[in-house]
C-alpha cells in the first residue's frame, strides 16, 4: 500500500470508514486494503469540540491529572474557530512507555502501567463488557480458519500458518472472538479417547498480568494446570508443574508443554499483545513462540491493535496468516442487526444504532443501552460523549507523535481519502496549519500516518 501511495500521490487514497459523511458508509464502499479511522460522525464531534472534551474527561476519569502540567500547542499551530470557540488549546504534558502508551491516561480497555524492572505491570481500570456466549453472532469467517486449521491438526496433517495474529481497532470484538475459540475449544475428559485428539483452548490477556518472559512462560503453566484434568494431567504431571514453578525455567517449561502437545492439541490465545513493547516482544518470540510453533502441534492466536508484523523470527514469520487475511473488521449493516436482534430488540432500532456505531460491536452494545435507557436528548449527548472517549482512546496511541501529525489527524477525520491536496485544504480550514504544506512533507506524514497500528 505504501508502494501506491508513494508512486500515485494518494490518487487512489486510504479508505476512510465515516459513518454518515457523504452517505460512503451506507452504499458500503468501504475500501478493506485502506486505513481507516476510527468510525462514526466525525464532524459532529469536530463540531462539539473534540480536543477540549478529550482533555475534560481525563481529568474526570484521573482527578491526580489535575495537578498535572498543561501546555499549550507548539507555537505556530493553533486551531480554528470551527473546532474550539476559545484558543489556545491546553493538552497535558504526557510521557510514553517504553511501548508508547501514556503514562498518565487511561483509555479504552487499557487502564494504569507502571514499570518495573524488565516486565510492565498492567492494572485494570475499565469495566469491560463480559464475554456471554449467547450473545456472540457473525465471525463466521475467523471461526472457519481456526477449525481449518484444527482439523488439520487433528488429522496429523502439516499446518502452514499454525500462527494467527488477528488485528483491529478498539471495539470491534477481538476479546469476544478469543472467548468464542476457548468457550468451543475448551477442554473436556469426554474427548479423551475419540478418535479425534482433544483440544484445549488456554486464554491469556496480557493487560491483566505482569508481563516479562518467565511470567508469560508461569502463565501458561499455571493455565495448562487449571483446564487440564484427568487422564490428560495425570499426578506425576503435575508434580512436574509443581517442580517447573519452583525452577522457573523457560526452556523446561517450553518442553513440558510440547510432551503433554502428544496427547493434546493445545490453542494459545493471547489477548491485548500492543501492550508489550518490542523488545519483550521479541524476547518472547525467540523463547517461546518460535519452540511452539516449530514443533507443529500448536495452535497460536494473538490479538492486538498491531497491523504491521513484528515477528522477527524467520521460523515464525512464515508461520503467520498475512495481515491482510486477519483484520477482525467491523460489522455491516446486516451482521449489526443480527447482533442487535439476538439481543431482542428490532430491525429498526438496529439500522439506527449502525448508524452511530458505524458497526463496532462494543460500540453497538454501548449505545444500544443508551439508547433504551436514556431519553432522545440524553442519548444524543451520550453518542457524542462515547465518540469523545474513542478518540481519546486514539490519541493515547499517538504518544509517538508529534502535535503537528495529531494535528494531521484531526484534519483527515472528515475526509473520504487520504490525498496530499485534501490533506492541505483541510490542515487549512480545520485547523489553521500554517507550517510545511509542500507535497513531500505531507507525503511523509501521510505514510507516517499508515504505519499507525491503531489507525486502521
Amino acid at each position: 500500500m505504501l508502494k501506491r501511495i508513494s508512486n500515485e500521490h494518494m490518487s487512489n487514497g486510504v479508505g476512510l470508514s465515516q459513518g454518515e459523511v457523504n452517505n460512503y458508509l451506507r452504499e458500503g464502499n468501504c475500501q478493506s486494503g485502506g486505513v481507516s479511522l476510527q468510525q462514526g460522525n466525525f464532524q459532529q464531534i469536530i463540531a462539539t469540540n473534540q480536543y477540549r472534551a478529550i482533555v475534560n474527561a481525563a481529568l474526570v476519569k484521573r482527578p491526580q491529572l489535575k495537578q498535572a502540567t498543561f501546555t499549550q500547542l507548539q507555537p505556530g499551530i493553533s486551531l480554528h474557530p470551527n473546532i474550539l470557540e476559545t484558543s489556545p488549546v491546553l493538552i497535558p504534558k504526557i510521557h510514553p512507555l517504553p511501548n508508547g502508551r501514556l503514562k498518565d491516561w487511561s483509555g479504552g480497555k487499557h487502564g494504569n502501567e507502571e514499570k518495573e524492572g524488565d516486565s510492565v505491570v498492567l492494572k485494570d481500570t475499565h469495566d469491560m463488557e463480559k464475554y456471554d456466549p449467547e450473545k456472540f453472532v457473525n465471525r463466521e469467517a475467523e471461526l472457519e480458519a481456526v477449525a481449518e486449521r484444527i482439523l488439520k491438526f487433528r488429522r496429523a496433517e502439516a499446518v502452514t500458518q499454525p500462527l494467527i495474529n488477528f488485528w483491529g481497532v478498539a471495539d470491534v470484538g477481538k476479546t469476544w472472538l478469543l472467548r468464542e475459540i476457548e468457550h468451543r475449544y475448551r477442554y473436556t475428559s469426554s474427548q479423551v479417547g475419540e478418535l479425534q485428539k482433544p483440544t484445549c483452548a488456554l486464554y491469556l490477556d496480557f493487560f491483566e498480568m505482569d508481563i516479562s518472559v518467565m511470567a508469560v512462560a508461569q502463565a501458561l503453566l499455571q493455565s495448562i494446570s487449571q483446564n487440564l484434568t484427568k487422564p490428560s494431567l495425570n499426578s506425576e504431571n503435575k508434580s512436574k508443574i509443581f517442580q517447573l514453578t519452583q525452577t522457573k525455567k523457560t526452556e523446561e517449561i517450553v518442553q513440558f508443554i510440547l510432551s503433554l502437545a502428544s496427547e493434546v492439541l493445545f490453542i494459545f490465545l493471547l489477548d491485548t499483545t500492543e501492550v508489550i513493547d518490542d523488545t519483550l516482544w521479541e524476547k518472547l518470540e525467540v523463547q517461546i513462540f518460535e519452540p511452539l510453533l516449530k514443533s507443529n502441534k500448536i495452535l497460536l492466536i494473538v490479538t492486538g491493535r498491531n497491523r504491521v508484523q513484528r515477528w522477527k523470527r524467520v521460523e515464525v514469520r512464515h508461520r503467520a496468516t498475512p495481515i491482510e487475511k486477519s483484520q477482525v473488521k467491523p460489522f455491516d449493516k446486516q451482521t449489526t442487526e443480527k447482533q442487535v436482534v439476538s439481543l431482542g430488540y428490532t430491525a429498526n432500532i438496529a439500522a439506527e444504532v449502525f448508524v452511530d456505531s458505524a458497526g463496532a460491536p462494543g460500540l453497538t452494545m454501548r449505545l444500544l443501552s443508551h439508547k433504551m435507557t436514556l431519553s432522545e436528548e440524553q442519548y444524543a449527548q451520550e453518542r457524542v460523549n462515547e465518540w469523545n472517549r474513542y478518540i481519546e482512546d486514539i490519541f493515547e496511541h499517538l504518544s509517538e507523535l508529534p502535535a503537528t501529525f495529531k494535528l494531521m489527524i484531526t484534519a483527515v477525520i472528515p475526509l473520504r481519502y487520504y490525498r496530499t491536496q485534501a490533506l492541505r485544504s483541510m490542515l487549512k480550514k480545520a485547523v489553521n496549519y500554517s507550517e510545511d504544506t509542500s507535497d513531500v512533507f505531507l507525503l511523509r506524514a501521510l505514510r507516517k500516518l499508515v504505519k499507525q497500528s491503531h489507525l486502521v
